[in-house]
């Protein structure tokens, strides 16, 4: 029986997100092949191209001529799982090496392939056979098939490994989300898109099965489902292209993504003329002996915010706020120290006119910096 071709703009759109895909997966491996989590990326796209293409083969009816393709469209369906865990568990801690026990993982999946291995490359003829009656069975008279316990578990066992993997990735995502969240651009997007794929993927496949149970739905279902399936792979392999092609796969996967101030970092000569704005503000009147200077009360007279100034520290200086006040608190008391008029001098005093408000801290810092005390620092001093 003659089987018409059905190829319609869902086709189409399927057809060249396929060839997209297959560009991304070239690029990829051209250019990236050294680094562990481009194989991971590439992994995953080649499930979504083979479950894409048996989708497209099904609905335009390019199967006939095909045949040998029928049933590869869940061949991946138990690499998929591990795949997408893979590459959550990899977003959020770059520098993980995958372990040999990792690759426990896909035990199912080699175990489903050798038992449907008879099946993937079976007699080509009752397959065709199988799709001749398949595309004669969608008539509107078709019904729901009638739930039964070994259709119940046949669903949990196959798509049941599929969403442990998805639901344990989401789980980290949400776990680590401030992490993510304060990463660089091309990490949070990458985030945001494998998090609210799946989601989308989650709610999606729940009422699309929910409106196969009604007997209205069902036809219209099941001629639409390849549709829907196709639209909704092409989508996503379109959204991985996009911010595959657009970022770095170094921005992406880097450690150096969850820095603390990684997300909005400043321009090396900003961040230096806001040191210098805080070196000319404190050494001005010696405003550093003030005992009671706040971080907040130098953000009010620069007019920069306290996480400003904070940042700028943190990026030209490598220290905090304190730490840098205590710098011009340690060279003032050092230069009263060493001063021959100040001999006699009662030390602690001298520490609170420089600043320090604790005969403790005082002590600390001078000890941790200079390596020694201050009474042995002015006897040194007196010496020389």
């Amino acid at each position: 029986m003659e089987t018409p071709l059905q190829i319609d703009w869902t086709t189409i759109v399927g057809i060249l997100a396929l060839a997209q895909a297959a560009m991304l997966c070239l690029y990829l491996v051209v250019f990236h092949h050294k680094k562990i989590e481009v194989w991971l990326v590439v992994g995953f796209v080649l499930s979504i191209i083979i479950a894409l293409g048996h989708d497209i083969l099904l609905h335009s009816r390019l199967s006939v001529y095909l045949p040998q393709m029928l049933g590869f469209g869940p061949f991946s369906t138990y690499l998929a799982g591990p795949l997408i865990l893979f590459v959550a568990v990899k977003l959020i801690w770059p520098q993980r090496k995958l372990k040999p026990y990792d690759l426990l993982h896909i035990l199912p999946f080699i175990a489903h392939f050798i038992y449907r291995s008879s099946h993937y490359f079976g007699d080509t003829q009752s397959k065709l056979d199988f799709l001749v009656q398949y595309y004669q069975d969608l008539t509107p008279s078709i019904a729901p098939p009638e739930l039964s316990l070994g259709m119940f578990w046949g669903i949990l066992v196959f798509y049941g490994h599929r969403f442990v993997y998805i639901a344990f990735a989401l789980y980290l995502l949400k776990k680590h989300r401030q992490v993510l969240q304060h990463a660089l651009l091309p990490r949070q997007h990458f985030y945001r898109l494998i998090e609210w794929g799946l989601i989308v993927y989650c709610c999606g496949w729940v009422v699309l099965r929910c409106l196969k149970l009604f007997p209205y739905t069902f036809t219209a279902m099941m001629k639409a489902d390849l549709m829907i399936n196709s639209l909704a792979l092409s989508i996503a392999v379109i959204g991985l292209a996009l911010v595959l092609f657009r970022y770095s796969l170094d921005d992406i996967f880097s450690s150096k993504s969850t820095q603390k101030y990684q997300q909005n970092r400043m321009e090396d000569d900003l961040s230096q003329q806001i040191v210098e704005q805080m070196q000319t503000l404190l050494t001005t009147n010696n405003l550093f002996c003030d005992n009671d200077l706040k971080l907040a009360h130098l953000a009010e007279k620069s007019g920069l915010s306290t996480q400003l100034i904070s940042q700028a520290l943190n990026t030209q200086q490598q220290m905090n706020f304190n730490d840098f006040l205590n710098q011009f608190r340690l060279t003032h008391i050092k230069a009263q120290l060493a001063d021959p008029a100040n001999s006699k001098a009662d030390i602690q005093q001298l520490a609170l006119e420089s600043g320090f408000n604790s005969k403790a801290t005082f002590y600390r810092v001078f000890k941790e910096k200079v390596g020694m005390t201050p009474s042995e620092f002015r006897k040194n001093s007196a010496i020389v």
